[in-house]
């Protein structure tokens, strides 16, 4: 039987050392996703070691945190191969679009947000709570990398060039620490572009 699934159709070594050893893998990184997926896995290794006793205490149900992080894993990986079949273009097209969504899911927050620990940072979208800071990091640098590309000759030749992208920076900025309220958990939304932007000079 081994012989048969290892040297027959269902053996899946061939076509994974095909696909590793090709050089047209697509839009991605085959070394990066493998430890990517490595880093998942013991993820999950930890979280049903550590969450064990807590859960059978809490639900008497020793795997009820991993079963939640296997949903929340599968969610991400889904999320994952929606943005891998998106093309570059739509990130530069609609780069501004994805700044102000951003921006109002920062807002969001201190209107609707979930206090926790004295700080402002979650959104409850059902039974799921969204750290608003997380997507609005991704849609900044989205933004911060369609205008290095739009005006890279200005931002090497003018100051105001190099200065246009970090009013929006000091904005979020506001937001993030304004519904921190001063922990620095989450500033780095801001601070982070602070070596990216020099770099173009």
């Amino acid at each position: 039987m081994r012989a048969i699934l290892l040297g027959g159709r269902f053996n899946p070594l061939p076509r994974l050392d095909s696909w590793w050893q090709s050089k047209d893998q697509g839009n991605y990184d085959s070394v990066f996703l493998s430890v990517l997926l490595l880093v998942l896995a013991i993820g999950l290794v930890m979280v049903t070691s550590a969450s064990i006793p807590v859960a059978e205490r809490l639900y008497d149900n020793p795997l009820h945190f991993t079963y939640r992080h296997l949903v929340y894993l599968a969610l991400g990986l889904i999320a994952t191969y929606v943005v891998m079949r998106l093309p570059v273009s739509f990130w530069h097209n609609y780069n501004m679009q994805l700044l102000f969504f951003a921006l109002v899911l920062l807002l969001a927050v201190l209107i609707f947000g979930r206090n926790v620990n004295g700080s402002t940072r979650w959104l409850a979208v059902g039974p799921i709570n969204i750290q608003a800071a997380e997507p609005a990091k991704l849609f900044f640098f989205v933004y911060l990398a369609s205008y290095l590309v739009r005006r890279h000759e200005e931002v090497r030749e003018n100051l105001m060039g190099f200065i246009k992208p970090l009013n929006y920076a000091l904005c979020f900025c506001c937001v993030v620490i304004n519904a921190a309220r001063f922990r620095h958990g989450n500033s780095d939304v801001c601070y982070g572009c602070r070596p990216v932007i020099p770099g173009r000079r």
